[in-house]
């Protein structure tokens, strides 16, 4: 069995570390990626205030459908609340739906100008 000298396998260790730290500083160093020269961009707020919008359009959805359940299928009463429900999804849709839009908006812009 051959072994490696032990002078290149050393030499080898010293440059994984200077890389490893290579990279750290570079990660300390940079700004965060969420963010533009400005200061505007993706920030970790918008994103949590798009899942928030996300759950609740979900529990609406849910809640509304236990509601509808609650009516003689094929009734009136029936089609009225299922055309109410279906308003009010689409409406908090639309509002989940500008969110995103303008999250997607704040990564362009803080990708472009991170580019020049």
């Amino acid at each position: 069995m051959e072994s490696v000298p032990r002078t290149s396998n050393s030499n080898h260790q010293e440059k994984e570390r200077q890389s490893k730290s290579q990279v750290k500083l570079e990660f300390k160093s940079s700004p965060p990626v969420t963010r533009n020269k400005q200061g505007q961009g993706c920030s970790f707020e918008k994103m949590d205030q798009v899942r928030e919008q996300q759950e609740t359009l979900a529990k609406l959805h849910f809640d509304l459908d236990s509601k509808q359940e609650m009516f003689r299928l094929g009734s009136e009463e029936a089609r009225q609340s299922a055309k109410e429900n279906m308003n009010k999804l689409i409406d908090n849709l639309q509002d989940l739906s500008v969110s995103i839009q303008n999250l997607q908006k704040s990564e362009d812009t803080v990708h472009t100008s991170q580019q020049t």
